[in-house]
């Protein structure tokens, strides 16, 4: 005789509300992701090239002064937040942004 148990599959609103739990057990802070900053793999959509050049062209331009950057932690599953990297056009530092961009966009 053995003492095997069988566990019940969750359903995925049973794992939701639990990673929900676990997250406010570990006080998960979220932050929010202020307007007009984007991860390098954003501004690479954005610039339709390959995010390593995206990535070759912030640091470039952070080098400059035209670009700033933050580390903005990010929401995973069962982990805490991570700091995930944002930059942001420098406002005044660059002729014309977008008004997509959000407030810090200069005109």
């Amino acid at each position: 005789m053995g003492n095997s148990t069988r566990r019940a599959a969750l359903s995925s609103t049973d794992s939701d509300w639990a990673k929900g739990l676990l997250r406010e057990i570990i006080h998960v802070k979220v932050e929010p992701v202020p307007p007009g900053f984007y991860t390098a793999r954003q501004w690479a959509e954005m610039w339709e090239i390959s995010r390593d050049c995206a990535t070759k062209h912030i640091r470039k331009a952070m080098d400059q002064g035209l670009m700033e950057q933050r580390n903005i932690k990010i929401a995973c599953d069962l982990r805490s937040p991570y700091p995930v990297p944002h930059f942001a056009p420098v406002k005044g530092k660059v002729r014309s942004v977008p008004r997509s961009l959000g407030p810090r966009a200069s005109s």
